[in-house]
């Protein structure tokens, strides 16, 4: 089915939240501080990620003018219970109107 084992779904957060992850078969990058996410930023935009999931509260390193550059991989931002503000759905709206023109799918609901 895949021609190579390994993952290519990342994850960059606090090393607590991420063994669960391990144990299905995403390529972790524990970060404790902001330096240690900038370099498993560089590492996972080396590599052949496809998705890499990262923690809310470092998702500000990623710089928007530069991933529209970027062929890969897609970054989403994850929160865990002890962050309060949430940015998945500002950027699942983002990433709507990049692709449609329009966010009108997520205001049918509201």
């Amino acid at each position: 089915m895949f021609e190579d084992k390994e993952s290519r779904i990342a994850i960059i957060g606090d090393p607590d939240l991420l063994l669960l992850f391990q144990l299905f078969g995403l390529k972790i990058f524990p970060a404790r501080n902001e330096a240690e996410a900038r370099e498993a930023l560089k590492e996972i935009e080396a590599g052949s990620f496809e998705l890499c999931l990262i923690q809310q509260n470092y998702y500000f390193l990623i710089n928007e003018k530069e991933s529209k550059k970027r062929k890969g991989p897609v970054f989403l931002p994850f929160r865990d219970y002890r962050q309060s503000e949430d940015l998945i759905e500002e950027e699942i709206k983002k990433m709507m109107i990049r692709a449609t023109g329009s966010d009108a799918l997520l205001k049918k609901g509201r």
